[in-house]
């Protein structure tokens, strides 16, 4: 039975993420390219202005993906989200990989479907393996195979035969899952430091895996793709920070953390909830003490104390970075040699004042109308633990 004390906080953290998913969305205008039609590479914070940088069709994917579950929440959304999907799609050039393929595909099939057999006669999504051999990097078959599943979930009677070219993605991303079920970065190369960038993962090499195999199994109605998803999951939240971080770089074969910074606002706000709560529809694991405890971290139980989030600017800041950045690699470098990562000060730690669009955008795809009201218990003592490390360690 659930404890009538713990009613007020859980309605206090609904409000919060509620209030989070408005932040980002009010904050998206300030980095839209009106010319261009496309949001930017990113905005960055001086002087007490923020300036936009650049323009990015793959963040603009992201974050069309954000708004149109926002809007489906019943959020206000200031952009004609199609509109600006019709402009990716009039001039494919800028599609060089698998894994913008499978980014357009995914938007599509969940935002656009009555545009995917006319955009699917330009793109031939069923050859896209075949045209791009050499791209077996993690994180974009993990994005292929996303939309793979989501096209078959949202309408296959459109695009038929995705089962196929989704099972010999999904056999490609295999191969780059560890003995630990952590990811390596991609699948072992001749020389040197293509073994040892191939054994080291990313944080969004783990967690675009875990999204894509539970989108898989729940598609195709598979297990195996939800075992090794669960095995990846157990190996990020055993490494899980005490403070809730989401930590940087992983050894495959063991699922020990390497390099621990930077410390990722999205990976904590957007990319983590997104997986395990995918993860979470498919299995009978429940991730939320997890999640939430990463959640916590953004507003001020973290290392620094500080919120990282602008209301100013309506901006979530991008994350917290060792200084001198030499240090981020040292990191890496004892973990390699099975040394313990030497402990960084606080006084080491500065908030990076830079936000990009997809990490809003991933944010409110992950978030959006998500009902935390109804969460269990063991998230509220995830997040009042939180909160107490985060004071002493001061």
């Amino acid at each position: 039975m659930t404890d009538i004390n713990t009613r007020p906080r859980r309605r206090a953290l609904a409000n919060e993420v509620e209030e989070l998913c408005n932040l980002a969305a009010a904050g998206l205008p300030g980095m839209f390219n009106g010319e261009k039609n496309l949001f930017c590479f990113r905005v960055q914070h001086s002087n007490g202005c923020v300036a936009q940088e650049g323009i990015s069709h793959r963040y603009t994917i992201m974050t069309l993906l954000g708004l149109h579950e926002y809007a489906k929440s019943g959020g206000r959304v200031p952009f004609d989200i199609e509109a600006i999907f019709l402009s990716l799609t009039q001039n494919p050039d800028w599609i060089t990989n698998v894994g913008d393929a499978g980014l357009l595909l995914w938007l599509a099939a969940e935002g656009f479907p009555q545009h995917l057999e006319q955009l699917d006669r330009r793109l031939n999504f069923l050859k896209v393996l075949e045209r791009y051999p050499h791209d077996r990097n993690t994180m974009e078959l993990a994005w292929f195979l996303a939309g793979c599943s989501h096209a078959a979930i949202s309408t296959s009677s459109v695009l038929p035969g995705t089962s196929d070219i989704a099972g010999a993605a999904y056999r490609l991303l295999i191969q780059n899952q560890g003995d630990s079920g952590a990811f390596g970065h991609n699948a072992p190369q001749g020389s040197l430091a293509g073994r040892m960038r191939a054994w080291i993962g990313s944080f969004a090499d783990q967690v675009y895996p875990i999204y894509a195999m539970s989108r898989m199994a729940q598609a195709y109605g598979l297990d195996e793709p939800v075992s090794r998803a669960l095995r990846c999951a157990d190996a990020i939240c055993g490494a899980q920070g005490e403070l809730g971080q989401w930590w940087w770089h992983y050894d495959s074969a063991t699922g020990k953390t390497l390099g621990r910074y930077p410390v990722y606002s999205v990976h904590q706000h957007g990319m983590a909830p997104m997986a395990l709560f995918a993860l979470e529809q498919v299995s009978s694991r429940e991730y939320s003490e997890a999640i939430c405890r990463g959640l916590q971290w953004i507003q001020q139980a973290n290392e620094l104390r500080s919120d990282l989030r602008d209301e100013a600017h309506h901006l979530v800041w991008r994350c917290v970075r060792p200084t001198p950045a030499f240090l981020t690699n040292l990191e890496d470098v004892a973990g390699i040699c099975g040394f313990a990562a030497s402990p960084i000060g606080q006084c080491n730690l500065k908030v990076l004042r830079e936000c990009r669009p997809y990490e809003s955008g991933w944010l409110l795809y992950a978030l959006a109308g998500r009902n935390l009201r109804q969460s269990q218990g063991g998230s509220e003592t995830g997040i009042r633990q939180a909160s107490e490390i985060a004071t002493a360690s001061t």
